[in-house]
């Protein structure tokens, strides 16, 4: 898991094949998973298959206890495809920035 945060850093930096984030983030999950049992669940198990399904590359489980996301990859390629397959999950799109972390405020609309 830790040579994959230097394969990201490297493919963020140069810029190319951002696409294989995607990859990066599906092995990371896959890794992830077989630390515990208690990383996962049936319900993010059948959102997250539910997303591969429907044109996601990868994805990774953010936050704790009850009020975490599921962060997916997607290409723009799959996007509208993914919406409509997904669209009775909530959705906040995000960017990569060179800028570093930025706040946003979601209220719900999205």
């Amino acid at each position: 898991m830790k040579s994959q945060v230097l394969e990201l850093k490297k493919l963020l930096e140069s810029n190319q094949k951002l696409d294989d984030v995607g990859r990066i983030l599906n092995d990371a999950w896959n890794y992830k998973r077989e630390l515990s049992r208690s990383i996962t669940n049936t319900q993010i198990e059948q959102m997250y298959r539910k997303a591969l399904l429907s044109g996601a590359l990868g994805g990774k489980i953010c936050g704790a206890g009850g009020g975490g996301f599921l962060m997916i990859y997607v290409t723009k390629d799959e996007k509208e495809m993914f919406r409509k397959s997904m669209g009775n999950y909530p959705e906040l799109e995000f960017e990569f920035s060179s800028s570093g972390s930025n706040i946003i405020f979601n209220d719900g609309n999205n």
